[in-house]
């Protein structure tokens, strides 16, 4: 019987070692992709909602909203089109405002007044050729 308790106390050890081990292992490998969301009053926010299907699989980005309220680190009240609800970190994420094209004004004085025309064709033209040889290099 005491050899029986004996070969179950090792094993348990074994098994305590072990699992230790692999959480570690585990909490590592987790880690190294994971990070924390964590936003500050009035910033501007998408947020996960659910769509009017049933399904959690068709959730639709809706926003951007702002938040108005940090409640906790992972908890914030965010007005969404007028109506405040309650969110957690992990239903949102950060907005970024995608900028679809750039136009490059300059001014020049004529009769003290200001006459702003556009070079615009032009420096776009340059900025493009610049785009797409800085695109062809990376990819070789």
């Amino acid at each position: 019987m005491k050899e029986l308790h004996n070969k179950l106390e090792i094993a348990k050890t074994y098994a305590t070692s072990h699992s230790q081990r692999e959480q570690e292992r585990y909490a590592t490998h987790y880690n190294l992709r994971g990070n924390d969301k964590h936003f500050e009053v009035g910033e501007k926010v998408l947020m996960l909602m659910p769509d009017s299907t049933a399904s959690r699989a068709f959730s639709k980005c809706t926003g951007p909203a702002t938040v108005v309220e940090v409640l906790s680190p992972y908890s914030y009240v965010v007005d969404v089109a007028g109506t405040r609800r309650h969110f957690h970190a992990n239903k949102s994420r950060k907005f970024h405002l995608r900028v679809e094209s750039v136009v490059y004004y300059s001014s020049r004085f004529v009769n003290n007044y200001a006459v702003v025309y556009e070079n615009y064709c032009q420096k776009l033209h340059s900025l493009k050729r610049f785009v797409r040889t800085t695109v062809a290099t990376s990819h070789n």
